[in-house]
Formats: structure tokens, sequence, C-alpha cells
């Protein structure tokens, strides 16, 4: 009985090992995928911050800091970010969206020119890349945590748990084989007192 739970035991375990491998490979697979987006996503971002940049300054030079400042701090613009759950891989995952509202007051485009209209979109897309890149960035340490515990979880059944099931029931084993070998020698033995009797008692 102790060896048929310990073969039912080593099956699960094998059969664990390789679903985690299996689970292994699709993680490491999303993985990629997923720094792969970031690495567009980052670079979009940086090349829509640069683009913003470049037209702040550019209003910058065309007008006083102090007014551009105290306008865009005036602005009514609300920014809110919000996220959901999703599951890639069968693991949770976020799912971020931004909203925006107001603008850049009607009055102060006149005042200022297309340029500030122009310097409130590049600051909305660029906060949209924003979003965006944190959400991919944060998604891929979620992955890469899984991938550590599925891995170690691999290397606790492959190097742990199955050697010693398999240990256990070499030695149950031998052990009834040992104790088989015992029987078979006690039995024979006993024919052999059983013969040498019956041929003492026929000579007699």
């Amino acid at each position: 009985m102790e060896l048929l739970k310990l073969k039912r035991r080593l099956r699960m375990a094998r059969r664990g090992h390789k679903l985690m491998k299996d689970k292994f490979e699709e993680l490491l697979k999303e993985f990629t995928q997923l720094v792969q987006e970031a690495y567009r996503a980052r670079t979009a971002f940086e090349k829509i911050l640069d683009s913003g940049y470049d037209e702040f300054a550019a209003l910058l030079a065309e007008h006083s800091p102090g007014s551009v400042e105290t306008t865009l701090l005036n602005s009514p613009v609300i920014a809110r970010v919000s996220a959901r759950e999703r599951r890639r891989a069968g693991v949770p995952l976020v799912t971020a969206s931004l909203e925006v509202e107001g603008d850049v007051a009607e009055a102060s485009v006149i005042h200022f020119g297309p340029r500030l209209r122009e310097v409130g979109e590049k600051a909305r897309e660029a906060l949209e890349a924003a979003v965006r890149l944190a959400e991919t960035e944060h998604n891929v340490l979620l992955l890469a945590a899984e991938m550590e515990r599925t891995r170690r979880r691999v290397n606790a059944l492959e190097q742990v748990l199955i050697p010693q099931l398999e240990s256990q029931i070499k030695a149950v084993t031998a052990k009834l084989e040992e104790m088989d070998r015992e029987s078979r020698t006690r039995v024979m033995k006993v024919k052999e007192m059983l013969e040498a009797a019956r041929l003492e008692s026929a000579q007699k």
C-alpha cells in the first residue's frame, strides 16, 4: 500500500511538473511580447515628450514664463486615471485608462495664439503615452514575478520532490524484494524439513 501511494504521488508530481513547465513557457512567450510592447511604449512616450518640450520652449520664447505658468495652472483641466483587471496567460494584469476633462480657456488661446493650444495637445498626448507606458511596465513586473514563482515550483518538483519520491520508491521496492527473498528462503527450508521428515519416516 505504501508503494502504491508513493507511485501515485510520483505520477501526480510528474504531471504537475509538466503543467508548470508548460505554464512557464507560456509565461515566457507572453513576457517577451510584453517587453517589446513596453519598449515601443517608452519610445513613443519619449518621442512625444521631446516634441512637447520643443512646443513649450517655443511658447516660452514668445511669452513671459510667468504669464504662461499662471495660465496653465489656472486652466480647468482635470485628468483621472482608472484601472481594471484583465488576465493574460492566467496572470491578473492591469488595464489603465485616462480621462481628461476641460481644456485651455479660449480667452487664453486668443491671448497666446495657437501655440498654447498645441502645447495643451502635446501635454495630453504625453499624459496618455505615460499612462500606457506605466501600464505596460507594471504588467512586465507582474509577469516577471509570476515567472519567478513558477520557476521555483518547477525546480522544487524537479530537484527535490520527484527525486525524493523516486528514492523512497526504490527503498520500499528493495525492502519488498528482500522480504520476498526471505519468504522464499523460509518456504524452501520448510519444504526441505518436510521432505527430510518424510524420508526419515519412510525409512522407519
